[in-house]
């Protein structure tokens, strides 16, 4: 056979974005010749932001990978699900090449519902960023995208099923399956029928949810792995030993230290509690759980709620309109909750800010590097009869990370926004509301696929996925199975 024929049977793979190497900026390509129409075809697994580094660094990387892809000749991209880092930057291959793009943008109806406003807060961001990279490090940084495009991107979003069967060309299919991470998120299986009717199987996770029962809300009912594949892609988060493994005992013991909390804070010392939050699946769940909390303790049951931001408002709008059975029985018992405020403007935040009554506030951001959550924390973090309440991950050089380890730094002030904060207030940690499936859980749910070739990782840690291919390599030694584990570098190219 010639090279060129074998060429024609194969699907190739190549870990473009920045998930190859560590967490944030998930991407990768793919191309597979499609008999019938006798060409190449095109696609990506998702198209998100780096978000792991500096400002700087982040626009470098970003602009590094679209100027990399050539968008005109992409036939789909295919996205798992609406966080930033997994879509936020398809929207700068449509402003890349205007009118030229043709590429279908296929997602769930939820994801789908969600794009208007995250595609619109990121190019808000973009703006901004690259105006204080010309302003304040003299980089000349021209916006990757803006507001302006949004409306093009969401003119080539085609609405996926879940469970279906969709033919994407006459020999590459493609199904979503239900995934738990955040509202409207899914893994992906794509089949591949080559000249000889040989069909080769790509699974893809992108980001898997935790599965915790309790305290869970706004998600699928159901996670499944696919039963087999020849190539399988997983993240692994949460692939190092060192990783607490959270479970639904974990959530309730940190629900109770959650009201404890509460009540020292609010009732006690007459303070109030901030939740630096993400917009997207992060302040609705905190805020249903919170409302539980208030509405079966006699101490809190007269608390104010105030859900700040205008994405996150946008967001739960969203959730109103597209959630379906329970979930929308639980967003409609948030938004009928009479001790809830809801705001979205600044001028909002600074009036309510200075305002002494005890009260809990969930605003975003959740790294609190920018967004209404900094306005919050500079009020709040001087005094001790307040605290600070985080739910999930921070890197360490973030404010919130920052924050999070004053106890061990011993730091003692904090630079918000050109002023230097005395950081006095309480600290709680709660780490059961991750989304991300845990260690042990997802080994299983990695072993569960009877995956013939190659099993890759990404979206991790490095460290922690040498420890998880060190396990895996293990397990399936012992069942006698030579699948392969790879650990990819970036721009590294593999087929099958």
């Amino acid at each position: 056979m010639s090279k060129k024929k074998d060429s024609q049977n194969k699907v190739f793979l190549e870990f473009i974005g920045n998930n190859a190497v560590e967490v944030t900026g998930s991407c990768i390509y793919f191309k597979f010749f499609d008999k019938d129409l006798n060409r190449d075809v095109h696609g990506l697994l998702e198209c998100g932001i780096s978000q792991s580094g500096t400002i700087l660094e982040n626009y470098n990387i970003n602009k590094e990978l679209i100027d990399k892809i050539d968008a005109k000749s992409l036939d789909f991209v295919i996205v798992n699900h609406l966080h930033g880092d997994h879509a936020s930057n398809i929207v700068s291959l449509v402003a890349k090449t205007g009118d030229e793009f043709r590429g279908k943008i296929l997602m769930t109806k939820e994801s789908a519902a969600m794009a208007l406003p995250m595609w619109n807060d990121s190019a808000y961001i973009n703006e901004k960023d690259c105006d204080w990279l010309k302003k304040c490090r003299n980089v000349k940084a021209k916006p990757l995208y803006k507001m302006s495009d949004v409306g093009k991107a969401m003119d080539l979003i085609e609405r996926i099923p879940t469970e279906e069967m969709i033919t994407l060309t006459p020999n590459i299919k493609m199904r979503f399956l239900k995934s738990r991470h955040i509202l409207g998120s899914v893994t992906t299986e794509l089949y591949f029928s080559d000249t000889k009717s040989h069909v080769h199987k790509l699974y893809y996770t992108s980001d898997i949810g935790n599965e915790i029962k309790d305290g869970k809300y706004f998600v699928y009912d159901t996670q499944l792995p696919t039963k087999t594949a020849t190539v399988s892609i997983y993240e692994s988060t949460y692939g190092s030993k060192s990783k607490e493994i959270i479970e639904d005992k974990t959530r309730n013991q940190e629900l109770k230290i959650l009201e404890e909390k509460l009540e020292e804070i609010l009732i006690l010392k007459g303070g109030s509690c901030l939740f630096p939050c993400f917009s997207l699946q992060r302040s609705p769940e905190v805020l249903l759980n919170i409302k539980r909390i208030i509405c079966n303790n006699d101490k809190l049951k007269n608390t104010q709620i105030i859900l700040d931001g205008k994405l996150t408002n946008e967001l739960i709008d969203v959730y109103k309109n597209v959630c379906e059975g329970q979930n929308k029985l639980d967003i409609e018992e948030i938004l009928n909750y009479e001790n809830l405020i809801r705001i979205r403007s600044y001028k909002e935040t600074a009036s309510l800010s200075s305002d002494p009554l005890p009260k809990i506030i969930i605003s975003s951001a959740g790294f609190l590097q920018t967004g209404h959550s900094t306005t919050w924390a500079k009020t709040l973090l001087p005094n001790k009869k307040n605290c600070l309440i985080f739910t999930g991950y921070a890197p360490p050089a973030s404010p919130s990370g920052k924050i999070k380890n004053k106890s061990e730094t011993g730091q003692r002030t904090i630079k918000m926004d050109g002023s230097i904060i005395l950081m006095n207030a309480d600290v709680l940690c709660l780490n059961s509301f991750s989304s991300h499936i845990q260690r042990k859980s997802l080994i299983k749910f990695i072993l569960s696929t009877a995956t013939s070739q190659e099993i890759v990782l990404v979206h991790g840690e490095q460290s922690g996925k040498y420890e998880l291919k060190e396990d895996l390599t293990k397990i399936l030694s012992d069942k006698c199975l030579n699948t392969k584990i790879t650990l990819p570098k970036k721009n590294q190219w593999i087929y099958f």
